[in-house]
C-alpha cells in the first residue's frame, strides 16, 4: 500500500472541534480515508488530480461532497465564497456528465440568480420562459423562418414543402387550384431549412404542423405551367400541393405566397422561396 503523506491534526477544544496545520506544502492538514472503497474521505491540502491547493476535497464512488441545512428561513446545504479578484465562489466541472446540477421535487425553482448571468456556450431550454425579456443587444437566431402550428386536415402525412390553404373549417389541406385566395403558407421544414421560431406549439389530437409565414423555406413547385425564374411571384397551382409561377397578375392579388429564390425550367421539384403572403 503507498505511504500516504503526513497528516498535521490539532483537536482544538474552543470554536473549531477538529483543525489541521502542517508547513508541509505536499502534505494533508486533515485526511480521512473511506475503507470501504478507498475512496477519500476528506483532505485539506493538494487534491489528487491536478495537485492543486484547495480547502476540502471529497471523492466518493457515489457522493464526494455532502451538504444539508435544517434552517427554515434560508440556509445553505453547500456555500461559497471568493473576494479574489475574477475569483470563482462554486465550481462545477466535466468531461462527459453535468458540471452544476440542481434539482427540485417541490415548488421551489432548482437554481436561482442573483445578478447578471454569462453563457458562452449553446443555451438549451426544455420548458416555458415566464415573465418578461429585455435584451439590451441583437439576438440572433440561426435558423431561417418564423413558423406557427397549426391543425391540418389530412389522413396522410403532408411532405415539408406542402402548399396549403385554409379549409371551410378553419384547417389547413394542401392547395389545389390555381390563384386560391386561401393559401396559408409552406409547410416547414424541407431540406436545409429549419423554422427559427414556431409559435403555437400545443397537444392536440389532430395533426399540426409548422407552416411557415415570413423568412426562406423549400417549397413543391410545379414549373410544367411556365418556367421559374428568381425573383418571380409564386401562386397556388392545379398540382396538389404546389406552387406555380405567377402569369396573370389580376388573379394573383391575395393568392401570392412569395418569391422564387432559384430557377425551376421544368418539370416539378423543390426550390427554396421567400415566403411573403400578398
Amino acid at each position: 500500500m503507498a505511504r500516504r503523506p503526513p497528516i498535521g491534526i490539532t483537536v482544538d477544544p474552543g470554536p473549531d472541534a477538529l483543525a489541521g496545520t502542517t508547513p508541509n506544502p505536499n502534505a494533508l492538514a486533515v485526511g480521512g480515508v473511506n475503507t470501504g472503497n478507498q475512496s477519500s474521505g476528506f483532505i485539506a491540502g493538494p487534491e489528487p488530480f491536478g495537485k492543486s491547493p484547495v480547502g476540502l476535497f471529497g471523492r466518493s464512488n457515489n457522493t464526494g461532497v455532502f451538504g444539508f441545512s435544517d434552517k427554515a428561513g434560508g440556509g445553505f446545504g453547500v456555500a461559497g465564497n471568493t473576494n479574489a479578484g475574477t475569483g470563482t465562489g462554486v465550481h462545477g466541472h466535466t468531461s462527459t456528465g453535468v458540471g452544476v446540477l440542481g434539482t427540485s421535487d417541490g415548488t421551489g425553482p432548482a437554481g436561482r440568480f442573483q445578478g447578471n448571468v454569462e453563457v458562452t456556450g449553446d443555451l438549451s431550454v426544455q420548458g416555458q420562459f415566464k415573465g418578461n425579456i429585455q435584451c439590451a443587444g441583437d439576438i440572433i437566431l440561426l435558423n431561417e423562418d418564423l413558423s406557427e402550428d397549426f391543425e391540418v386536415a389530412s389522413e396522410r402525412c403532408l411532405d415539408s414543402g406542402t402548399v396549403m390553404v385554409i379549409d371551410s373549417q378553419g384547417n389547413l389541406s394542401e392547395c389545389q387550384q390555381p390563384y386560391d385566395k386561401r393559401v396559408a403558407g409552406v409547410i416547414a421544414g424541407g431540406g436545409e431549412f429549419r423554422s427559427a421560431i414556431v409559435l403555437g406549439r400545443q397537444a392536440s389530437a389532430q395533426m399540426r404542423l409548422p407552416i411557415a409565414l415570413v423568412g426562406k423555406v423549400s417549397c413543391k413547385v410545379d414549373a410544367s405551367y411556365s418556367p421559374i425564374e428568381i425573383g418571380d411571384m409564386l401562386t397556388t397551382s392545379p398540382t396538389p400541393g404546389h406552387a406555380m409561377r405567377v402569369t396573370d397578375s389580376g388573379r394573383a392579388f391575395g393568392a401570392v405566397i412569395g418569391k422564387a429564390l432559384r430557377p425551376l425550367a421544368e418539370g416539378r421539384g423543390h426550390i427554396p422561396i421567400l415566403v411573403a403572403l400578398q
